[in-house]
């Protein structure tokens, strides 16, 4: 059974008293086949038994009522068996884009085509249109702004390479050799190097010094990878802690952060950090109103209203400020102003707070209305992800439609210092919408007005991101001021 159990290609199945999918009939055939291959002729018969009882629910093995406890207990078995050999051990240990390692997700998968994501949405719909849609949780190795910022690498696969095999040139000096082998190895390192891009506090973005703030990071920093170290169970383990080795990975951190004398690595390393922070915060946002606009229903974990770059428990369970967050909501100031200070996380509250008050006004719309992909053309369609949503009945009230459009691939279309904002960036780009009817963008409060095609520099022309209800809708107005 243990055999099978280490097959095992997902957290569990569902089989009951009164069915089995196929699905589940294939899980189970699959994983007993692979024990059995490894086990050999004589354990033939110990699987055919055991397949049996799983597929069969007993059949002349075992009384019915024992064979379903024992497919109860076996179920309840096999998702704590996977978590700890999937998410606590092999996601400790490969590191090719550590943003792809996240509960429930598949490392192997970098990305969805935008015909495929709508094409999940429009199932989600039919399927399951109050399911949860969440992007941060208790469990989530890191927060869901750090993998915004991970995710980047995936569209500059040269400059990153660039920039590791630097890094590691000019921090070669700050290995150590423990038990005849580089301390850190180079997948440890690896793994450094990411973890900090991802999640280097926006406290330090324009002032690196000695201080509180610092020696905070350094300590989640260090916290975060002696787990990291343990869990991956190669060169240190929570049974047998390896001292030597993870003294030397802190040291070698702590070597890196070092910034009272002067420093290559973070010499070269910030600039890069930088832009991969600015172009995140674009990658954030776009994420945000996605999560609160297509089918399902968002969930938002506690402290996520502003930037979320925290690491995996206990670090994403740390004490919420939630008085600056009730402050912030006070802020009276325009949602431009609040974009040209973005570090503070409040232009991310603010989306936030605007796109739940639309979704309480119009919460037939969200539910259950349609979903339309909205195909780009012109220059910089590739950079475009759109939709519509409707009323089920495709007319009903004025305010029972909304388009969403917000970019990808942000790092071929910006430069370092630049937003996704205007017709310099945005050229011929549009989407065909219905003629002669005016939109208002409910994050900003802009009129756009409509020929039968919207131009996406118009309608992206102050904020990266845009959600468009009909002028003429009943509860407009909320984008420029406080959502408290």
């Amino acid at each position: 059974m243990l055999e099978t159990i280490a097959w095992f290609p997902v957290y569990r199945t569902y089989v009951t008293a009164d069915e089995i999918t196929d699905a589940d009939r294939h899980v189970i055939e699959q994983a007993i086949g692979k024990a059995a291959g490894a086990g050999g002729a004589a354990e033939a018969d110990l699987y055919a038994l055991l397949g049996a009882v799983l597929i069969g629910t007993g059949g002349a093995a075992l009384p019915r009522d024992d064979a379903l406890a024992f497919v109860t207990r076996f179920q309840q078995l096999t998702g704590p068996a996977m978590a700890k050999g999937l998410e606590d051990t092999s996601f400790y240990r490969y590191h090719r884009l550590v943003s792809l390692n996240e509960v429930g997700g598949d490392p192997r998968r970098f990305g969805l085509s935008i015909a495929a994501f709508h094409a999940l949405n429009r199932a989600r719909l039919a399927r399951l249109p109050d399911t949860l849609v969440a992007t941060a949780t208790h469990d989530t190795k890191r927060g869901e702004d750090v993998r915004a910022r991970l995710n980047l690498l995936s569209e500059m696969p040269a400059a990153w390479a660039g920039h590791v095999m630097r890094w590691a040139r000019l921090n070669r000096s700050r290995r150590r050799m423990v038990d005849g082998r580089p301390a850190p190895t180079r997948n440890d390192e690896y793994l450094i190097y990411q973890t900090l891009l991802g999640s280097w506090p926006l406290a330090l973005k324009d002032d690196v010094r000695p201080g509180p703030a610092l020696e905070a990071y350094l300590e989640r920093l260090i916290a975060f990878l002696v787990k990291a170290m343990r869990e991956a169970k190669e060169s240190s383990s929570w049974s047998a802690p390896n001292q030597p080795y993870e003294r030397a990975v802190t040291g070698f951190v702590r070597a890196l952060l070092d910034v009272g004398r002067a420093d290559r690595f973070l010499a070269a390393f910030l600039p890069f950090q930088q832009r991969i922070a600015a172009l995140g915060m674009i990658n954030g946002l776009a994420q945000l109103v996605l999560k609160l606009t297509i089918p399902g229903v968002p969930d938002i974990y506690q402290g996520t209203e502003f930037w979320d770059l925290s690491l995996v428990d206990p670090d994403n369970r740390r004490p919420v400020d939630f008085a600056r967050r009730r402050a912030s909501l006070a802020d009276g100031a325009p949602i431009g102003d609040l974009l040209g200070r973005w570090p503070d996380g409040a232009i991310k509250q603010r989306i936030l707070g605007i796109l739940l008050r639309h979704r309480a006004a119009h919460r037939a719309l969200y539910a259950h209305g349609a979903y339309r992909p909205l195909s780009a053309t012109g220059a910089r369609a590739d950079h475009v992800l759109a939709f519509e949503r409707r009323g089920e009945d495709g007319e009903g009230d004025a305010g029972d439609a909304v388009i969403v459009v917000v970019p990808v691939r942000v790092a071929g279309l910006v430069d370092h210092d630049e937003l996704p904002v205007g017709t310099t960036v945005w050229r011929d780009t549009a989407i065909p919408v219905r003629a002669g009817r005016p939109w208002r963008d409910v994050l900003s409060g802009a009129i756009i007005e409509s020929a039968g095609t919207l131009r996406i520099g118009e309608i992206l022309s102050g904020l990266p991101v845009a959600c468009l209800e009909p002028a003429d809708a009943r509860a407009g107005g909320l984008g420029g001021r406080s959502t408290g």
